[in-house]
């Protein structure tokens, strides 16, 4: 979302994000079909995963 700040002469963008704790975004992941955590980390000031998706089991 932005908005024009007439004060600043600029148009203002407003972010959101969440900060996940320890665990929690493993736990959320956990219920993503076809998916595995393949790496974990902090960075930044929050909790970073990689998702591989696994291959379709066809037979």
């Amino acid at each position: 979302l932005a908005k024009k700040d007439d004060r600043k002469g600029a148009v203002v963008y407003n972010r959101y994000y969440h900060v996940f704790s320890e665990g929690e975004l493993e736990r959320l992941a956990s219920g993503v079909g076809n998916a595995m955590i393949v790496d974990r980390f902090f960075d930044k000031s929050n909790w970073c995963i990689v998702l591989q998706k696994e291959a379709l089991n066809q037979d």
